[in-house]
């Protein structure tokens, strides 16, 4: 089953993994990114844009807890989307914090 010895097994771990390294991330930025943000940029200025595109990232997360760390993660990931002009910088850098999230909470495990 999924918990072995008192842990994930490894096909549990690694779909975990897969889905937080690249599915997520990819999904994310395409919502976030590509569409919130290029509409607020079209609306607003564009340091307002990444503040609210990233507060509204930080707010989809739900937990408070969780916020204080999304929304600040969700500017870098507006500013370099804006700074490199193309959605793939930013996948990149949430697919390598997904990576690092994931580990720290398998290693737990």
């Amino acid at each position: 089953g999924a918990l072995a010895s008192g842990g994930l097994d490894l096909p549990s771990r690694l779909a975990m993994l897969v889905t937080s390294v690249l599915v997520i991330p990819l999904l994310e930025e395409i919502c976030f990114r590509y569409f919130l943000l290029g509409w607020l940029r079209r609306a607003m200025p564009v340091g307002a844009a990444v503040v609210a595109s990233a507060v509204v990232f930080g707010l989809v997360h739900v937990a408070p807890a969780i916020m204080c760390y999304v929304i600040p993660l969700g500017v870098a990931l507006a500013w370099v989307r804006t700074w490199h002009g193309t959605l793939w910088a930013s996948v990149v850098l949430h697919a390598c914090n997904n990576a690092v999230v994931t580990l720290v909470l398998l290693a737990a495990l």
